[in-house]
């Protein structure tokens, strides 16, 4: 997991993709899943099926990053919902904030963390405020928020 300063923008991003077949490193792992437990909160926006596969995901889980992992059927459900690549991969963001989308490219990533933002409200980007903040994530976002 690391933080992207842009300005006086400020956001979390992946250390590297998560999914089948990726390096998984906990903290990465751990702020999506913290994305798809907030994006099971929010009371509309979602599809039934979305939002059923991201209610299934715990932030904190230990993630097997098998096909029938919570998490991974929660990645490839957004994908097929939202997305125009459907790798069941989620990536790390461009350098540059600005570039959110480009060449028709959904970043899943992006969504997420919008929907982090909305769970943790003001406490925005205090993310280990919240009580459902899985420890890797609330360790980093501890460290990080020193900084801005």
């Amino acid at each position: 997991m690391k933080t992207i300063a842009n300005g006086s923008q400020f956001n979390f991003n992946l250390s590297s993709p998560v999914g089948p077949r990726q390096p998984n490193a906990t903290a990465d792992v751990q702020l999506v899943q913290f994305g798809f437990y907030a994006l099971a909160q929010k009371s509309a926006g979602a599809g039934a099926m979305l939002k059923q596969a991201a209610a299934a995901v715990r932030p904190g889980a230990p993630y097997s990053g098998q096909a029938n992992d919570p998490l991974s059927i929660a990645i490839a459900q957004h994908q097929a919902q939202y997305g125009k690549t459907r790798d069941g991969i989620v990536s790390c963001l461009p350098a540059n904030l600005a570039v959110s989308y480009g060449g028709g490219t959904y970043r899943t990533l992006i969504y997420l963390l919008g929907n982090i933002a909305d769970l943790v409200g003001d406490n925005w980007p205090m993310l280990h405020r919240h009580p459902q903040c899985p420890s890797a994530v609330r360790d980093f976002s501890r460290a990080a928020c020193k900084l801005v």
